[in-house]
Order: structure tokens, then sequence, then C-alpha cells
């Protein structure tokens, strides 16, 4: 991903909007650890720092905060010292269940061309096993 915009662009994603010199941040940092390395569930996750990116933050009124985008939405915010690590979790398993129903996953069909071998022989053509 080379912009912002383009990871946020696509799927579920949890970010954490911190600063360097916050207090509370570094308290949430082991939180965020085990939201990063806990939740089982098709979500991306990402931090910016707002002390060395500003122009990212101007839409956030308080840190560490936690919004969650949906490609490329913005879904939901929260100041994440208010809940705990299992109620975060609830709460991104029921967004991520809702985002999968929204987007259904698309069948893909793999070609086979004449070079390769197919896919299904019949018994006819399936060598007996010697034993």
């Amino acid at each position: 991903m080379d912009t912002v915009d383009e990871f946020l662009g696509s799927g579920l994603i949890l970010v954490e909007y911190w600063h360097s010199q916050c207090h509370a941040c570094t308290v949430f940092m082991f939180h965020w650890d085990s939201i990063t390395t806990q939740a089982q569930l098709p979500i991306k996750f990402g931090t910016i720092n707002c002390k060395a990116e500003p122009s990212l933050c101007r839409s956030i009124d308080v840190v560490p905060k936690l919004v969650v985008y949906s490609d490329g939405n913005r879904i939901s915010s929260f100041n994440a010292l208010d809940f705990s690590v299992p109620s975060i979790l609830d709460y991104l398993a029921s967004e991520a269940e809702i985002y999968a129903n929204d987007h259904p996953p698309q069948k893909t069909f793999k070609l086979c061309t004449r070079k390769q071998k197919p896919l299904f022989r019949p018994p006819s053509q399936i060598n007996p096993s010697p034993y």
C-alpha cells in the first residue's frame, strides 16, 4: 500500500490514532497489542501517530482514539480507554459480520487449459492400486 487512502479504501479496518507524548496512549499500547493478536477476524489494523502525521488527525478530538473504516468510509469511532479489550473484540466481531453480509464472496472459477490435467477423471482412467 502506498498511501493511507489506499489502505483504508478496501475492507474493514481498525485504526488507532495516538500521540507519542500521550501517557494514555502509552497505557493503551498494551491493550492494542492484545486486540491485534486476539482478533481472529478479517480486519486490517493500522496506527497513525498524530504528532508525526497531524494532517491525518484533523478530525481526531482525543487520543487514543479507535476508528473503524469500511471500504474507506468512517463508520464509527470511540475513545480507546472507555472500553475493555473483550468489549472492543466483541464490537469488531459484530462489525465483521455486518461487513461479510454486505460483501458476499465473489465466485471464482479456475479455467483448465488443454495442457493441464483435468480436475476430474472417470474411474476407467484411474490406475488401480497395486495392493
